[in-house]
């Protein structure tokens, strides 16, 4: 189900990529490889600098809209529930989206018990 999730937003500029997932037995814990971003996270960034110039604010914006066009269109759905802490940056100081969502991986988890 993951694979079949991570295939759909594979190659997007403004999204994390997933490279593999897992199950860890006996724990049962669900590991999740992803790309790596070398800078921090839009929380951070905000936390340490404060407010933010309003022409990063419109770059900043316009990527996120992109990211999330990009998933809403070729996954069917709605993403609700983004915080700071899940937009990171690249090395070029662009977005990354981090849509991996918990949910999904608690749903793995169910159906792998049933």
């Amino acid at each position: 189900m993951l694979s079949l999730w991570e295939n759909k937003l594979y190659g997007h500029k403004h999204i994390v990529e997933v490279y593999n997932n897992f199950k860890n037995t006996p724990e049962g814990h669900i590991s999740v490889v992803m790309e790596y971003t070398k800078n921090s996270c839009l929380e951070q960034l905000v936390t340490n600098v404060g407010m933010l110039p309003e022409n990063l604010l419109i770059k900043l914006g316009w990527q996120l809209i992109r990211a999330m066009n990009h998933f809403q269109t070729k996954t069917n759905q709605s993403y609700s529930g983004l915080f700071p802490s899940q937009i990171l940056f690249d090395d070029k100081d662009n977005i990354k989206v981090c849509l991996i969502i918990f949910d999904l991986c608690l749903c793995l988890l169910y159906i792998d018990l049933c």
